[in-house]
C-alpha cells in the first residue's frame, strides 16, 4: 500500500514472502550440495519443502519525500475506562514522548476503539491463561502432550478471514473487536488475529505447566507490506529469546541473542554476544508489546526485532505503563472484555458438500468463459484421477495444519527435531506427490506435456478464489489436445472457517518430437 510508503521515510527494504504451491508438478526445492553425486535424485522431485521458502528482495525509493501526519495514538472516547486512567495515559504518552522523541514514528497506543465506539485499554483484551482453542483444532485435555498444538492454532487463526474494518463498520473508527466478536463476525484484520492467537498461545503454555517460562505478548509495529500491524510474540523468560509470529498469515520467525563468555570461580568475563536473526521478518518496527498484566514501550534507540532487545523487565528498555500502579487504576483487578470461555459453532457437514460441489461448477464455468473470451478452444475436461486427487488434497490440509510456516529453527518448539520427519510429515508428502503422479499418470500418455499445481486459500466468496485461480494465467494454457481438470477440496474449521484447496491441471501434446535437432 502506498501508505507503507509513505510511513517509511524515503526508502523500503523488505524480503518478501512468495506463496509459493505446496507442489508444483515436476518442480522440487533444491537441497543438494556441491557434492552430492547426484544433484538432481529424482526422488526429490516429488515435493517441494515449505522450509526451504521462496523470497522476492524488493526496494523502493520515494524522491521527493512526502511527509504524511502521523496518528494521534493518544486520542481516546470515553465511556469505556475511568477518566483518571484515560487522562493517566494521555499525560504518560505526552511525557515519554517528549523524553524519546524517536516514538513520534513509532506505532505506539494504549487504547482501542470497541464496536461501541468506546476506548478500552488494551490489555483487558488478553486473558491471563489465554482462552481455549475448538477442541476440533486441538484438546489439550485429552491430549496434553500435543507437540503441536502450536502450530495447529497458528493455522486456524490465519485460515480466518481477514478484513479491514471499514468493511465491517462503516463510519467508525479502527474498531478492536473481543475474540468472542472475532469469530462471530467470521472476520477481522491484524489486531482481531493477533489477540486470538496470543489468547490461545498462553492457553496452551499454561495448559502444559509452563506459564511462568513462556510469556505471550501482542506486538504493535509497522511491518512491511502491511504499514501499521499487529504480531504476536512469544517469549522464554530465562533467555530472552522470542518467536515472531504474523497471525493473519500463519509465518513465523526466531529471533535469539545470548551473551558468550568465560566462566571463572567467581564472575563471568563476557567476551561477545551470538545472534540469530531471521531477515525475512516482515515486521520492521515494535513499539509497543502487552498482555494481560500491562503495556510495556520500546524506548530503546533501535526498533528492528533483530537489533532490540527483548528483556522487558529492564525499564531502561521497556518502558511500563501501569507499572507497580495497577491496583491503583483498577482496584478490582483488570476486568477482561471476553469471557473464560469462547464460544465456537459447528460447521454444517451438508453445507460443506453442498459448497464444494458448487464452487467447483462455478470455477469451471469461469474457465469455460474467459476462454471463449480470449477465442481458445474450450479443451476437454478429464476427470481420470479425481478419488486421486481429492485424496492428495486433504493429506495436503494435515500437512499444512500440522507444519510451521517458518521459525523452523526455532529453540522454543517443543521438538528440536524436523517437522517432517518427526510426525511422519515427510512420508505422507512424498506419498502424496507420488499418488498425484501416478493419477496424472493415467490421464496422460508420453507424448503430453503436463501442467499441474494446487492453489490454498481461505473461504470467503467464490469470487475471490477465481481471481487467485485466474491470476495464475491457467486459463491462458494453450496447445493441441488439450484436456484439464480443475478439482475443489474444502477441509472445514468451527465457525464456518474453511480451509480451501484447488488443484488445478493441464494436458497438453508434446512438441518435443517436433523439435528435433536439424
Amino acid at each position: 500500500p502506498l501508505v507503507t510508503i509513505f510511513q517509511n521515510a524515503a526508502k523500503i527494504d523488505a524480503k518478501l514472502r512468495i506463496d509459493r504451491p505446496l507442489a508444483i508438478f515436476n518442480y522440487y526445492s533444491d537441497t543438494s550440495g556441491i557434492f552430492d553425486a547426484d544433484p538432481h535424485d529424482s526422488n526429490r522431485a516429488l515435493f517441494t519443502n515449505p522450509a526451504i521458502q521462496s523470497h522476492l528482495d524488493v526496494s523502493i525509493v520515494l524522491d521527493p519525500v512526502i511527509d504524511i501526519p502521523s496518528q494521534n495514538k493518544g486520542d481516546y472516547y470515553t465511556g469505556g475506562e475511568s477518566p483518571k486512567l484515560l487522562q493517566y495515559g494521555v499525560t504518560f504518552l505526552r511525557d515519554i514522548k517528549s523524553k524519546y522523541p524517536t516514538l513520534e514514528k513509532r506505532n505506539v497506543a494504549l487504547w482501542g476503539e470497541n464496536i461501541k465506539g468506546k476506548s478500552i485499554f488494551v490489555c483487558r483484551f488478553v486473558r491471563p491463561n489465554g482462552l481455549a482453542p475448538p477442541a476440533d483444532v486441538i484438546d489439550m485435555d485429552r491430549n496434553p502432550g500435543d507437540g503441536t498444538a502450536i502450530e495447529k492454532v497458528v493455522r486456524y487463526v490465519s485460515m480466518i478471514p481477514f478484513k479491514e474494518d471499514n468493511m465491517l463498520f462503516k463510519d467508525l473508527p479502527d474498531i478492536w473487536c473481543t475474540s468472542q466478536e472475532f469469530l462471530d463476525l467470521k472476520g477481522g484484520d491484524y489486531e482481531e488475529h493477533a489477540i486470538l492467537l496470543c489468547n490461545y498461545f498462553k492457553y496452551i503454555d499454561y495448559k502444559k505447566g509452563r506459564g511462568d517460562d513462556y510469556k505471550s505478548y501482542v506486538v504493535l509495529g509497522h511491518g512491511v507490506p502491511e504499514g501499521y500491524t499487529v504480531y504476536v510474540l512469544r517469549r522464554e523468560v530465562a533467555t530472552n529469546m522470542v518467536e515472531l509470529w504474523n497471525a493473519c498469515t500463519g509465518e513465523g520467525f526466531f529471533f535469539r541473542r545470548t551473551q558468550t563468555g568465560v566462566k571463572c570461580p567467581c564472575w563471568t568475563l563476557q567476551t561477545g554476544e551470538e545472534t540469530e536473526s531471521d531477515t525475512t521478518c516482515g515486521l520492521q518496527k515494535i513499539g509497543v508489546l502487552f498482555d494481560d498484566t500491562d503495556a510495556w514501550i520500546n524506548i530503546q534507540k533501535y526498533e528492528n526485532p533483530s537489533t532490540i532487545s527483548f528483556d522487558i523487565d529492564d525499564p531502561k528498555l521497556w518502558k511500563p505503563f501501569l507499572g507497580g500502579k495497577a491496583d491503583k487504576h483498577f482496584p478490582k483487578g483488570i476486568a477482561y472484555v471476553v469471557p473464560e470461555r469462547l464460544e465456537y459453532e459447528p460447521t454444517s457437514p451438508d453445507w460443506v458438500v453442498y459448497l464444494e460441489r458448487d464452487l467447483q461448477d462455478y470455477l469451471e464455468g469461469k474457465y469455460r468463459q474467459r476462454r471463449n473470451d480470449l477465442s481458445l478452444a474450450p479443451g476437454k475436461p478429464f476427470r481420470g484421477f479425481d478419488d486421486t486427487l481429492r485424496k492428495s488434497l486433504k493429506n495436503f490440509e494435515v500437512y499444512k495444519f500440522q507444519s510451521r510456516n517458518g521459525a523452523v529453527r526455532s529453540r522454543m518448539r517443543d521438538s528440536l527435531n524436523d517437522d517432517l520427519a518427526k510426525n511422519g510429515l515427510r512420508e505422507l508428502s512424498e506419498s502424496m506427490m507420488k499418488d498425484i503422479t501416478n493419477g496424472l499418470g493415467v490421464g496422460a500418455s508420453q507424448d503430453m506435456d503436463i501442467y499441474g499445481f494446487p492453489i490454498n486459500l481461505t473461504y470467503t466468496s467464490h469470487e475471490r478464489v477465481w481471481e487467485t485461480v485466474e491470476t495464475t494465467d491457467f486459463h491462458r494454457i494453450v496447445g493441441d489436445e488439450l484436456t484439464y481438470s480443475i478439482l475443489v477440496g474444502i477441509t472445514p474449521y468451527p465457525n464456518y472457517i474453511c480451509s480451501v484447496w484447488v488443484y488445478l491441471t493441464a494436458f497438453v501434446k508434446s512438441r518435443k518430437r517436433e523439435q528435433a535437432p536439424n
